[in-house]
Parts: structure tokens; C-alpha cells; sequence
């Protein structure tokens, strides 16, 4: 009789455990530093595209005669995306600018879009290439 008093603690309201409790247990946290890491990353990218979007129906409102800031501004948020998101970005351009729902002048300024961001890479690949002292 004794040995079954000490395997089985006693038992009144709640049951018994056999080891301490924490508060909390850490997988239960409301928040993981990865988790957070990944929303700011997420806000960011979508903070630049809300900025590129407005950019571009300015772009695609003036057509050639965008001014060149509102161009260099659109050209700095396209290369602030992910590498995935800019080629997206091209592909769905390309697509657009031979999209028979839209006129030819639409499609001409999808075209024209798709060029601006074509050059800027070509240029930006031109300077990584070349040495510091001709820059």
C-alpha cells in the first residue's frame, strides 16, 4: 500500500504532473523572429509595388512624355524587387504589350515600359562590368 502512494501523486481539482509547468511553452509564442523577419520583407515588397503601380499608370498615362524622374523613380523601385519579381514583372509587360483586348497605342505603352526597364538593366550590367577608373 505504501509503494502506491508514491507512484501515484494524489489528485484533487486538477490533475497531477510529474514535472513543472511553464507559462508558456515557447512554440506557443505569438511571434517567431523568422516569422517577423518575413512580414517586414513582405510589407517592403508590397510597399514597392503600391510605388511602382502608381509609377506606371503615370508611365502608361504619358506615355513617352513621362518625365524622366517619374521614369528613374519607377526604374529604382523595379530593381529593388527580388530578382523572381522583376522577371515576373517583364514577363507580364511582354504579355501585356501583345494583348489584343488592348488598342495598339495601350500595347505600345506596355512596350515602352518593358524597354525602360530593359535599357536600365542593360546600363546597370554595363557599369558592374566597368573598371573604377572610367566611371
Amino acid at each position: 500500500k505504501n509503494l502506491r502512494k508514491t507512484v501515484v501523486p494524489a489528485a484533487r481539482l486538477e490533475l497531477a504532473r510529474g514535472f513543472p509547468r511553464q507559462i508558456l511553452s515557447l512554440l506557443c509564442l505569438p511571434f517567431h523572429q523568422a516569422g517577423t523577419e518575413r512580414m517586414a520583407v513582405a510589407d517592403a515588397e508590397r510597399e514597392i509595388k503600391d510605388e511602382q503601380a502608381r509609377l506606371l499608370a503615370i508611365i502608361l498615362a504619358d506615355g513617352e512624355a513621362t518625365s524622366a524622374e517619374v521614369r528613374r523613380n519607377f526604374i529604382q523601385a523595379h530593381f529593388r524587387l527580388p530578382a523572381e519579381a522583376q522577371e515576373r514583372g517583364l514577363t507580364r509587360l511582354a504579355g501585356l504589350s501583345e494583348d489584343p483586348s488592348y488598342d495598339a497605342d495601350m500595347q505600345a505603352r506596355f512596350a515602352y515600359v518593358r524597354r525602360i526597364l530593359i535599357q536600365a538593366a542593360a546600363d546597370m550590367a554595363a557599369l558592374d562590368r566597368a573598371p573604377i577608373n572610367q566611371l
